[in-house]
């Protein structure tokens, strides 16, 4: 069962939207089903009913069944993966409207941590609501009280189900950092859920989509469109959803142990594990968010026009590794909005830096750039430990890297600061008189 707190309800300010879902979500749903439908030839009434929350949204909330209902099939009638998604789009929402339940009411409890007790597996399924719309219910300001709230729920779990052995959370929260650190720092491995027979209609999949003020969050809508319009297979238009929606189990004394419920100190009285920046493994639909910071750095030496042929070239690069073209391997940071602010790869050594290899399993860090205005979060060097990890863990026993001159300010202090003096200075590698000086760092084996 659920476990609210009462409250006094919160007046709705003008800013926040009136109704629960945000046009463009039901824009979103519209075209994801379209292109659903198109890609593997499903009937489209289905898709919306299966793969999106539509249903529910514009229908009674009752059970859904294998079967599509007939009352959906004829709401939906003349509609199809062809229509104009516009059209579609302001149809289904004029629907939603009329639900009396699409109106956003204020929740009657404080805190923004739930779970339901699921007997048969003695497990806690958490789940995270906005308790106070139009506040960030994950900034830094309010991390210290969702993390009290989550130790007054493990709290009354430990008094009310002393039996209790797992904690489960599957959301796309699990993708951003902040949520994440309301978790002990040793939990289990993510697992991601995102697979073309994964359960599609709640907001653990489609939540990411409106921001704490009930509206559009426009940067995940505009990523999502623009991948979802490219995609030509299920698993591309899976892996449009900007956040993914991944599955944590562990055990329940993890929790304790983190939040001092056992007897010790808790460990979770500050966010210091995180904070704003994360590293992840790049996504397709993050092409469209890293080409405006590669246009910040790569650019004609001593000029500020970007080199468009040379960008290009490391987008196909990023893309080509995503379809495994080139064995290249790329992460990205992003702040704690879920913007891309950061990338950094790396591959096989190049024929230039052959001598300056040591051991017989080195890989090539590459293409290592952070937009200007995320400078000094260290994000980069965030991206380099990942990938440090990423090549003990493939077998690599060295590192090299070089710079070029174009980056003389910048990054080569960077490299400095990470892996100590130049072991060489690579003559004219980027064309005459262009020197790179060469990083190098033994990794353990």
């Amino acid at each position: 069962m659920s476990q609210p707190v009462d409250k006094q309800a919160i007046p709705v300010s003008p800013e926040i939207n009136v109704y629960n879902d945000p046009r463009e979500s039901f824009d979103a749903q519209v075209r994801f089903a379209q292109k659903w439908s198109e890609i593997t030839g499903d009937d489209f009434a289905a898709t919306l009913y299966s793969k999106t929350p539509l249903y529910t949204r514009i229908s009674e909330p009752t059970p859904r069944t294998e079967d599509v209902p007939e009352d959906w099939r004829t709401l939906i009638a003349g509609l199809d993966k062809d229509s104009d998604p516009k059209e579609v789009t302001d149809y289904l929402y004029e629907l939603y409207k009329k639900n009396p339940e699409s109106k956003y009411t204020p929740p009657t409890h404080d805190s923004a941590i739930g779970f339901d007790y699921l007997p048969t597996k003695q497990a806690v399924k958490i789940h995270f609501t906005n308790p106070s719309r139009g506040e960030r219910p994950l900034s830094d300001e309010n991390m210290p009280q969702r993390q009290a709230e989550f130790r007054t729920m493990l709290e009354h779990i430990k008094a009310l189900y002393p039996e209790a052995a797992l904690v489960i959370s599957g959301t796309w929260l699990r993708s951003t950092s902040h949520y994440r650190n309301l978790s002990p720092p040793d939990v289990a491995p993510e697992r991601n859920l995102m697979s073309p027979d994964m359960k599609m209609t709640g907001n653990s999949v489609w939540g990411q989509f409106t921001n704490a003020s009930g509206n559009i969050n426009k940067r995940v809508y505009d990523q999502f469109i623009a991948a979802i319009e490219k995609a030509t297979t299920v698993e591309e238009l899976l892996d449009a959803f900007p956040y993914k929606t991944m599955l944590s189990e562990d055990s329940i004394d993890k929790y304790y142990d983190f939040y001092g419920i056992n007897g010790e100190s808790a460990t979770a009285s500050s966010p210091e594990r995180s904070s704003e920046t994360r590293v992840r493994d790049v996504q397709t639909g993050d092409l469209a968010s890293l080409k405006p910071i590669l246009e910040q750095w790569i650019k004609r030496f001593g000029s500020d026009e970007p080199l468009t042929e040379e960008i290009s070239n490391v987008l196909a690069a990023v893309k080509a590794s995503l379809e495994g073209e080139n064995g290249r391997k790329y992460v990205v940071a992003e702040d704690d909005q879920g913007n891309v602010i950061g990338i950094m790869g790396m591959t096989t050594p190049s024929n230039d830096m052959q001598p300056y290899i040591t051991s017989d399993n080195a890989v090539e860090f590459i293409n290592a750039y952070v937009d200007k205005e995320a400078r000094g979060t260290g994000a980069g060097k965030l991206l380099a430990k990942q990938l440090e990890e990423m090549a003990i863990q493939d077998g690599h026993t060295e590192i090299i890297v070089n710079s070029g001159p174009r980056y003389k300010d910048t990054g080569w202090a960077f490299w400095t600061k990470m892996y100590g003096e130049p072991v060489a200075m690579q003559k004219d590698l980027y064309g005459p008189g262009a020197d790179a000086p060469v990083w190098r760092k033994s990794l353990p084996t």
